[in-house]
């Protein structure tokens, strides 16, 4: 089964066309990495994906379930519960500077056990009391990788 199916994605901002009749699966369990060169739109087919940003036409659909389908979009609480399985990491991980890391987490997840278990796994769990400021760019990262997930 498809995890994500693309099928003749257009997406312009104004007069510049950002890519047009782009087309790829990705399976589900599969790895994928869009590489190039800078300003060709990898964020905004990212942005796109997770819902932050529209397309001009074409199709996504997620796990069998279509987001848009020839460029109309289906209902807003149809679109928040296909994207539910989407999750983005932003390039300055959007981690809140007045709020300890436990804190930054306790925003999505409510869950202290399942913070604490996801802190242990990526190694974090001794500065959950620590603000951004006072984390390295790697751990801000996973952090923010751990808020995703």
């Amino acid at each position: 089964m498809n995890a994500i199916m693309l099928k003749n994605i257009t997406k312009k901002f104004g007069d510049n066309i950002i890519f047009k009749n782009l087309n790829f699966d990705i399976n589900e369990g599969e790895v994928v990495t869009i590489t190039g060169e800078s300003g060709k739109g990898k964020t905004t087919l990212l942005r796109c994906l997770a819902g932050l940003e529209k397309i001009d036409d074409g199709t996504i659909e997620i796990f069998g379930k279509k987001l848009v389908q020839n460029g109309k979009y289906v209902p807003y609480k149809t679109q928040k519960e296909i994207l539910k399985y989407v999750g983005m990491v932003f390039q300055n991980y959007g981690l809140f500077p007045n709020l300890t890391v436990e804190k930054n987490l306790k925003i999505v997840c409510k869950d202290d056990e399942k913070i604490d278990e996801l802190l242990r796994n990526f190694e974090l769990f001794d500065k959950k009391n620590l603000y951004p400021a006072n984390l390295s760019g790697g751990q801000k990262q996973r952090v923010s990788i751990i808020r995703t997930l």
